[in-house]
């Protein structure tokens, strides 16, 4: 006899059900008691667990609640019901209570066997059901009531039902009577009961034995991880299978598993091996790895291979929010690239109850009971926990959910909120990881609390994990999801297990990818797409004395994953992401999740030219790693898969057609084809299209022709294939292939592209000479169908001695020279003969041409995927006109289009794909089509905002730029290819048109005037002395306006600075912007004392040598003086915008001051001079008004002050003036 534990997950509306399960009492095993429902009426919006159970004829099963069976403490005396549906009536019919020995080692023996004598904690008759609650309880044994046993002579379809309850708002005032009112219900466990017969017809039918497994299932796993677990979903006496003798249903009792194809071993050690459904702790490196499971009986018989699960290895997993914080990897921070990821779905747990971080308190730390208004936390559907009614609950004294509860919480261990000192309701937190020998001292704030910037606070969802998989969310995806599509997944979770326990699980995750469509009866199927299990959480363990901690408790770790879904999506309605709590079992696993967003991938085109100088040549690029995800390459890295059943007999009248897109990539001797076919090399298709405004791409007219010289080709099928460009595209493993060793430039392409099509020639006429193109060849290109050719045999000829000529060969043996032994100049000298074998052999194939791509030197991950010579096409430039058209005709627009689709479609089919354009798409309102918009310009386009275009036609009269300028606005993009310019204006830094461009790729900001100095190729000098005279000069007198320019830039991520005036700036920007943010502001850059002064005959030049004197004596920092008619006054003017502490002295001259003093204080005041102090010395012989004068030209200068003490010299020195002067000294010293 086996315990059945198979629990799925699926959340009803048990309306039906629930009518059915009535509290009626029927007269059975004596006195019995009443259960009346909860309010008077069934309990709807349960959530419910459903298990199938495949039982035999005869067989006793046992049934039961896996988080009863395995614990025996107080804390889980759970209201427990178990009952049968009898067509709409109770029974307990067919199910008894049973003796279970939870315990491995057979040391705890409980009973639900209705002996309350015997076991305190069996269940007990309620007439048409069996139940349990905690007021039976006499101590802390509970699993008697976790079990029943389910036994029928002939079993046919039935349903066992359990109510269960976390609970505590039941009424038993009447329970001495036998009368007892239910509580609240947590979950119902619903057991569906189908004969073993079904599945052992369901093996049999799918032709599973010892190497074909019965199901088989693909596994995403993280590369490098030691923690991968695989859950089998049911223990193995749920398997039933046919004995040899097709006749006999044998059963399994536990499960074996063997690691690629090796040696069969059981699953886990043990007595109670029946048990156990979990693969655990398996290593993956970078390699795949495939597991076979097959259950064993209890005489040792062997069942087929079950389930084969293949482990697939990638880059993603775990990351602390430490490092991705930091992290450069675009996937760990998606919002960051909005131009690459786009958000189709997100659950925080918040549920619009956001409140500030002011307004945070113990008691609204947690989600308020009865919310929202369905009276759960979380809907129906979203989780498939119960929600912890912390007012409600078996614990009465601790803030604590059990297992398959989920409580929504604020934050954890934060002073004065929630820590295990606080409370609420009488009911203190207890936070496991806040107890044993070394308590995390971390304190955890919801994910909101870091998207605002540390300002709201919503809601984490806390989860004491079950023994089993159970979902922890489920969440409908927006928008639309593409075959190929990449999707990106970023999930955080917090592990609060306890830090000082070896045995305590971390978070183990599995994430089910899942679309809904309608099955044959109408009714929705959910199918899983896609698999990803996590692993184990990131562990930071020491040892310390002997204890063990893990130092990562209570810290956020981001999940990352991200996957293409590479089968047709066709008849799918919606999807959804499932995660699910993957633990071994429910010892620790105790664990916060939130901030859980799912994104798609943006096609990433971008067309630009060859070479900057010319206009004739375009190429087309993306990143490559985006464009396999697209392809569905990624994940199935075999371009082959789909179609090796309908080549394996070779090149015939049926497969032909597929072959051909072969032709070229199996080597120079098509002889040895089989062993040279190459599974890692994919077709991709690309076209233009200037129809985005009608939206219409479905005719051939709708397309841009690439190739103009084709349009006039004999051939009409061959014509529509001219308006796309076929790319060969190897998968990442492809990338190994010598044909794809060194391409990192256009013109070594081109001469790979020019053996490729050789080898296509070669391969069509291999086979052509074995009669399989024979009707084709009769009906395109004979004469007798209008074709060039007297019949085959001239065609052949043609091709032979074509072959030949440019392969420089006297007689032709099939095998085309390998790359470095082919001369590319004869080629290139023949090439009329090269283009024309081109077309005389598609034209018959009905294919086009394959390009070679290749890959940009500076970046590996971009694949350039075709050159585009616009002369040759129909594209037109932008402002371009017929020739002789005057002014009547507008002037093109040279907008268009590009989009890129896969080939899987024509290469494919068994047959001639005249217009493969058809499949890119249904039209631009197809949410699946990969395009970019572009605009082909002449040679030199011109980039300027409204004012710039002014100023130029006024400096530059006869100028004329028609068609080749291109107005930008502030804070636009320009795409140029691998670069995306943004603009940002920055008028008056320092004239009325000024803008800035930021080069986000990379990450250089051209500042204009900005961050400039005199000197452009003085690198070695002091940058601030120049930069300071250079600002203050220059841009001066316009702070605000640079102020506001550095918040621009403050937000950007500059590594290189390019001014107009002076060095490139690539080291220590943080240096140079705070000392703009200084200068700017008309902060004092440093503490000091400049004195200024013009003398006539020396005496007040006598007067500022003897204040700089005192100066230096009592300890000014810095002082210098500058004779402002014979220094520097450039560096006078920069010195006195750099110092706190400014002294004139001057003379009166002609009732004003000296000229030079006044041209000085003019540059000053002209420059918004401010925040300063200031001193004066005047001197005069009859009428000194020197004093008077220079204050005056500051009275409109900003937060000026002056000087107690100003000196006013007759001619002369004093003894006065001295003492003047010392009190000047010591009132700047201060």
């Amino acid at each position: 006899m086996k315990p059945s534990i198979n629990l799925r997950y699926k959340s009803l509306l048990l309306t039906c059900l629930l009518i059915l399960s009535a509290g009626t009492v029927a007269s059975a095993w004596g006195q019995t008691y009443t259960i009346n429902y909860k309010n008077g009426s069934p309990q709807t919006d349960i959530t419910e667990r459903v298990d199938t159970v495949y039982i035999a004829d005869g067989e006793a099963r046992e049934l039961f609640i896996p988080e009863l069976r395995r614990v025996h403490l107080s804390e889980y005396d759970w209201y427990v019901r178990w009952y049968r549906l009898d067509g709409e009536t109770l029974t307990k019919d067919n199910i008894k209570g049973k003796d279970v020995n939870p315990m491995d080692d057979g040391s705890f023996v409980e009973g639900g066997s209705l002996e309350p004598n015997k076991y305190p904690t069996c269940l007990r008759d309620a007439g048409t059901s069996l139940f349990w609650y905690k007021g039976f309880a006499t101590g802390k044994n509970v699993p008697g009531a976790s079990t029943i046993e389910y036994q029928v002579q002939t079993v046919k379809d039935d349903v066992v039902f359990c109510d269960v309850s976390q609970n505590t708002d039941y009424n038993d005032k009447n329970i001495a009577s036998k009368e007892f009112t239910e509580p609240t219900l947590s979950v119902r466990y619903k057991f569906v009961i189908r004969p073993a017969k079904e599945i052992a017809e369901r093996i049999k039918a799918s032709g599973a034995n010892d190497m074909i497994p019965f199901i088989k299932e693909d596994i995403y796993v993280p590369e490098n991880s030691k923690t991968i677990n695989i859950q089998l979903g049911q223990i193995a006496n749920n398997y039933a299978w046919y004995d040899d003798d097709n006749r006999t249903i044998v059963q399994g009792d536990y499960y074996q598993y063997r690691k690629d194809g090796g040696t069969w071993t059981n699953i886990e050690s043990g007595d109670k091996l029946h048990w156990k459904q979990m693969i655990s702790s398996i290593e993956v490196n970078t390699d795949f790895v495939k597991y076979d499971v097959r259950a064993i009986s209890a005489s040792g018989k062997k069942s087929p291979v079950l389930a084969q699960y293949k482990l697939i290895p990638g880059d993603y997993g775990f990351m602390l929010q430490s490092g991705q914080e930091i992290s450069d990897d675009t996937r760990r921070n998606p919002d960051n690239h909005p131009d690459l990821y786009e958000r189709i779905g997100h659950i925080n747990f918040d549920r619009g109850d956001t409140i500030s971080v002011d307004e945070l308190n113990s008691e609204n730390n947690i989600a308020p009971i009865g919310f929202p208004e369905s009276g759960k936390w979380l809907d129906l559907g979203i989780t498939e926990y119960a929600p912890y009614d912390y007012k409600n609950h078996i614990i009465e004294n601790n803030l604590k959910p059990l297992q398959n509860q989920y409580g929504l919480f604020r934050t954890a261990n934060i002073e004065g909120i929630s820590t295990n000192n606080e409370s609420i309701a009488n009911r203190k937190y207890r936070w496991i990881m806040l107890l044993g020998s070394s308590p995390s001292k971390e304190g955890i704030y919801d994910r909101t609390y870091y998207n605002t910037g540390k300002k709201s606070l919503g809601y984490f969802f806390y989860v004491d994990a079950a023994n089993l998989p159970g979902r922890l969310v489920k969440m409908e995806l927006d928008g639309t999801i593409c075959q190929h599509t990449g999707i990106l997944v970023n999930f955080w979770v917090n592990d609060m297990t306890l830090s000082s326990a070896r045995s305590t699980l971390p978070p183990n995750i599995n994430m089910n990818f899942i679309g809904v469509k309608k099955g044959e009866d109408g009714k929705e199927v959910e199918v899983i797409l896609h698999r990803f299990s996590s692993g184990n959480a990131l562990q930071d363990s020491i040892v310390n004395g002997g204890s063990w901690t893990n130092r990562n408790i209570g810290k956020w770790q981001q999940l990352m994953y991200t996957f293409s879904v590479p089968e047709s999506l066709v008849g799918y309605e919606k999807y959804y992401l499932e995660v699910q709590n993957n633990t071994l079992h429910s010892n620790g696993a105790d664990y916060a999740i939130d901030g859980l967003r799912i994104y798609r991938t943006k096609p990433k085109i971008d067309v630009k030219r060859v070479d900057v100088c010319s206009s004739a040549n375009l190429t087309v690029s993306t990143e490559y790693e985006l464009l396999l995800q697209n392809m569905g390459w990624s994940i199935q890295p075999d371009a082959l898969a789909t179609i090796k059943d309908r080549m394996k007999d070779g090149v015939t009248e049926d497969s032909k057609h597929i072959w051909k897109y072969r032709y070229g990539l199996m080597g120079s001797d098509p002889k040895k084809r089989k062993e040279s076919l190459n599974e890692t090399i994919g077709n991709v298709y690309v076209g233009a299209t200037d129809k985005k405004e009608t939206g219409d791409i479905d005719k051939p007219e709708d397309w841009i022709t690439l190739k103009t010289d084709l349009k006039d080709y004999a051939n009409e099928n061959y014509n529509n294939r001219s308006k796309v460009y076929r790319i060969i595209v190897p998968t990442e493993k492809g990338l190994n292939h010598d044909g794809f060793q060194g391409l990192t430039s256009y013109e070594t392409a081109m001469h790979r592209q020019i053996v490729v099509n050789l080898r296509m020639i070669n391969d069509f006429l291999y086979d052509a000479k074995s009669n399989v193109w024979n009707a084709d060849i009769d009906t395109l290109v004979t004469k007798k169908y209008g074709g060039l050719y007297e019949d085959k045999a001239a065609y052949i000829n043609y091709l032979t001695e074509g072959l030949k000529t440019l392969c420089q060969k006297q007689n032709w043996d099939y095998i085309v020279p390998d790359p470095q032994n082919i001369n590319i100049d004869a080629v290139i000298n023949g090439y009329e003969i090269y283009e024309q074998l081109i077309r005389a052999v598609c034209s018959v194939m009905g294919i086009s041409r394959p390009r070679v791509p290749w890959w940009d030197a500076e970046n590996t991950n971009i694949i350039q995927l075709g050159a585009i010579d616009v002369n040759k096409t129909e594209l037109k430039y932008k402002g371009e006109k017929p020739y002789g058209s005057g002014t009547q005709v507008e002037p093109a627009s040279g907008k268009y289009d590009v989009v890129i689709f896969s080939a899987a479609a024509t290469v494919t089919s068994d047959e001639v794909v005249n217009f493969p354009n058809a499949y890119a798409g249904y039209g631009f309102d197809d949410p699946c089509l990969l395009t970019v918009p572009f605009t082909v310009l002449p040679s030199v386009t011109i980039v300027a905002n409204t004012k710039t275009f002014g100023m130029m036609k006024n400096f530059f009269r006869n100028l004329d730029l028609e068609g080749r300028t291109l107005e930008v606005g502030n804070g636009e993009s320009l795409t140029l290819g691998r670069h995306v310019l943004t603009f940002v204006f920055a008028p008056m830094v320092h004239w009325p048109e000024v803008m800035v461009t930021y080069d986000s790729t990379d990450k250089v900001l051209f500042s204009a005037d900005g961050f400039g100095k005199f000197g452009a190729l003085d690198v070695e000098e002091d940058w601030d002395c120049e930069a300071r005279r250079y600002y203050i000069g220059i841009v001066g007198k316009y702070g605000p306006q640079v102020q506001k320019l550095l918040k621009v830039a403050a937000t950007l991520d500059i590594q290189i600075i390019c001014p107009l005036h002076g060095p490139v700036l690539t080291e220590n920007l943080g240096h140079y912007i705070e000392k703009y943010d200084i200068w700017s502001s008309y902060k004092v850059e440093d503490e000091g004392v400049v004195i200024a002064y013009t003398s006539v005959y020396g005496n007040t030049k006598k007067a500022v040598e003897i204040l700089a004197e005192k100066l230096k004596e009592k300890g000014c920092p810095k002082v210098t003086v500058f004779d402002l008619a014979r220094d520097d006054m450039a560096e006078a003017v920069a010195d006195a915008f750099r110092y706190g502490k400014l002294v004139l002295a001057t003379i009166t001259y002609n009732a004003d001051i000296f000229p030079f003093m006044k041209t000085y204080i003019d540059h000053l005041t002209e420059r918004s001079y401010q925040n300063r102090t200031i001193g004066l010395i005047e001197n005069g012989s009859w009428a000194p008004n020197a004093a008077k004068v220079m204050q005056a030209k500051f009275e409109k200068s900003k937060n000026i002050t002056w000087l107690d003490n100003t000196v006013k010299i007759m001619s002369s020195l004093s003894d006065e003036n001295i003492e003047e002067l010392d009190k000047m000294a010591e009132e700047l010293c201060k």
